[in-house]
């Protein structure tokens, strides 16, 4: 039940920066999370990042509210071409099998709503196309048509080398030079993974989304979260991150 809802201003240290987040208290508390911080509500650290105790991260709060704010002098982009949705964890939490199976679910989901499927183009992570995935891993990009326009959307497993992230990277926009609508990647809460994704970001003016697996017990058998029912939780989150996917690329 809605009990209450207040805006909150926030300026930042940069110059012309500023945000505004909304807090809308309602019937239920949420637990501090490991690796985005606690439950003291919504701060910020920079123009385009908004930090939100919650299963996502929002960067990039014109979609909020309208904001004039220039970007500062150099390579940065100042109008948002696409979104990066960065899977964040430690290792063995089930990163890789999340995102392999949002990427077979994103497909399965497209043609089972008769979605026009383009092309699937997978590779390995030396640029190579190949038939599938491969040793658990995935690199993919995905072209569909959504309400006439053609959507591009790509899905990297690797996040545990930050050269290997920024490799993949390139392969899938043929060395920046295609601007994809959506990718979903892996990366470590902190290091060098990280910092390729937020460069990336900066460089070539992408929407960067921050979320986490699901966490619960550990399995005993595969790297994985699971609940005392036998739930894969990577399972689950796979799932609602191709439904996260979809409403992007409206």
């Amino acid at each position: 039940m809605l009990r209450d809802m207040y805006i909150l201003p926030q300026a930042f240290p940069r110059k012309g920066a500023c945000c505004f987040g909304i807090h809308i208290g309602v019937g239920f508390c949420v637990a501090r999370s490991y690796c985005v911080g606690q439950c003291e509500g919504l701060y910020a650290w920079d123009e385009r990042q908004v930090q939100i105790p919650a299963l996502f991260l929002f960067v990039g709060v014109s979609k909020l509210f309208v904001i004039a704010v220039r970007e500062s002098a150099g390579n940065k982009k100042s109008v948002i071409m696409g979104s990066i949705i960065a899977l964040s964890a430690s290792g063995n939490h089930g990163k890789t099998h999340t995102i392999v199976r949002a990427a077979t679910a994103f497909i399965s989901k497209c043609k089972r709503e008769n979605i026009q499927i383009v092309s699937v183009t997978w590779y390995d992570y030396l640029g190579k196309i190949i038939a599938g995935p491969r040793a658990g891993k995935v690199l993919c990009v995905v072209v569909v048509v959504i309400d006439g326009v053609q959507k591009i959307v790509a899905f990297i497993s690797e996040g545990d080398d930050g050269a290997k992230v920024l490799a993949a990277l390139n392969i899938i926009t043929s060395n920046a030079t295609i601007q994809l609508d959506v990718i979903l990647l892996a990366c470590h809460t902190q290091g060098s993974t990280i910092d390729v994704v937020e460069n990336f970001v900066t460089t070539y003016g992408y929407e960067l989304v921050m979320t986490s697996v699901y966490q619960g017990k550990t399995s005993d058998l595969l790297p994985m979260m699971v609940t005392a029912n036998g739930t894969i939780l990577n399972d689950e989150c796979a799932l609602h991150l191709v439904e996260l996917i979809q409403r992007l690329l409206q």
